[in-house]
């Protein structure tokens, strides 16, 4: 396994990942709507990551 820091390319893929498990793990006590709501996309990602400011 190699471990590297976060890419701004790896957006995506983290992005799915993190909502994947936020609905196999969150299903049963939120409904899709509620998860919809937190999901994230890229820029959210890339934000967390500090590589963007988040627009509203």
């Amino acid at each position: 396994m190699i471990i590297r820091r976060f890419e701004q390319e790896d957006a995506k893929f983290v992005a799915d990942l993190i909502n994947r498990n936020f609905f196999e793990v969150n299903i049963k006590d939120y409904t899709k709507e509620e998860l919809k709501a937190i999901a994230y996309n890229e820029e959210k990602v890339r934000t967390v990551a500090g590589y963007e400011i988040l627009s509203k």
